[in-house]
């Protein structure tokens, strides 16, 4: 599947394949060869740990200049990144763990930490992503670029590729248990008879004659693409300069999981249940957390102002507390209307002692359930 990527991106990018490599010509830390074939079973409970072997080279790069642990595989941007921003770079870039294929095995992402709100760092756009295979640290995507990298819904990668006006390409990606990249969807386009033609496929290939050719206009490419883009979701990202005192310590988005109450398929009566004042027959949500959260409280909120950058303030009060919400625990809220402005918060403390604050809310455009950190 990796050749099958690398040959769809060939041709938008002039020589440079979707997974890259490193053209410094100081000798740089190499990957270990694993297997392909072989499912990612680590034993290990530190995953970042696991991927010791990154970061540290990672770290050494940003903070301190020196590339002599860098590895090779993944580093494209980033190289940009420190070449142009230094020592600032160490704050610009982030790392986080993501388990996108299931396994139980969290992925490491480095992405842009582009947004700091509450105690938290957020960013949509990937830089790389690692899997573990047998232990060890294996480079699933990277994007640059021109290939831009972000993440769906569903644990799902987002790839948009050109190379000028001709060649553009749409895709969506899930990683295998084999750490490999999977190809779900993959629409390109290319010249035909003066004007675009456009074909889509499942292997990732930029091949006319291995793709269906689509009755598609230039208009609905670009629908296509903002359908995307509308599912591109955020990611918790720890900037790089406080990977030794913080480690993995103090993620928490990517924990959470709000679902409404009439989507999940499961008893509830055996859940925990809230109701807070004011409360809407419509808005009746189920939050799950993957790891227990200590001091856990839902808000009631009021919007006292918005700043110039858009951050709205809220008054806080609570309305329901509990010492612990246990991991994998469901827990019931029937919640005030949202409207425009969330009216409702989560609270809880993270391994850090920091409070976090998510507020809820609902997406215009589809409906579905949104956290925010306040």
């Amino acid at each position: 599947m990796l050749k099958k990527i690398m040959t769809g991106a060939l041709a938008l990018t002039l020589g440079m394949s979707l997974l890259g490599c490193g053209t410094s010509e100081n000798k740089q830390a190499e990957l270990p060869k694993v297997p392909k074939a072989e499912a990612a079973q680590p034993a290990a409970a530190d995953y970042l740990r696991s991927y010791a072997l990154v970061m540290d080279g990672l770290y050494d790069y940003a903070v301190k200049g020196q590339d002599d642990k860098l590895v090779n595989e993944g580093m494209n941007v980033i190289r940009e990144i420190v070449e142009i921003y230094q020592r600032d770079s160490a704050s610009m870039i982030g790392y986080t763990l993501k388990d996108f294929n299931g396994d139980g095995v969290p992925e490491l992402v480095l992405g842009r930490a582009e947004q700091h709100k509450g105690a938290g760092y957020y960013g949509s756009d990937i830089y790389s992503v690692y899997t573990l295979v047998d232990g060890r640290p294996l480079r699933s995507f990277e994007g640059w670029q021109r290939n831009r990298l972000q993440v769906l819904s569903g644990s799902r990668l987002f790839l948009q590729a050109t190379d000028g006006d001709a060649y553009s390409v749409l895709a969506a990606y899930k990683i295998a248990p084999t750490g490999e990249p999977e190809c779900l969807d993959y629409y390109f386009t290319a010249p035909q008879n003066g004007g675009l033609a456009y074909y889509h496929n499942t292997s990732g290939s930029n091949d006319r004659n291995a793709s269906k050719r689509l009755n598609m206009t230039e208009d609905a490419f670009e629908e296509l693409r903002n359908e995307y883009m509308n599912d591109v979701t955020m990611l918790e990202l720890i900037p790089v300069e406080n990977y030794h005192k913080q480690g993995a310590k103090g993620l928490a988005y990517q924990h959470l999981k709000l679902d409404w109450l009439r989507d999940v398929q499961a008893d509830v009566q055996q859940y925990g249940m809230v109701k807070v004042p004011n409360a809407s027959e419509f808005v009746k949500v189920v939050l799950r957390s993957d790891k227990s959260l200590s001091n856990f409280k839902v808000l009631s909120l009021t919007l006292l102002s918005v700043d110039e950058q858009g951050n709205a303030h809220f008054d806080a009060k609570p309305v329901y507390r509990q010492e612990l919400l246990m991991a994998d625990t469901p827990l019931v809220m029937q919640l005030a209307d949202t409207e425009a402005v969330p009216a409702n918060a989560i609270a809880f403390d993270d391994e850090l002692g920091r409070e976090r604050r998510f507020a809820v809310s609902i997406s215009g455009m589809d409906g579905s359930l949104q956290l925010s950190e306040i």
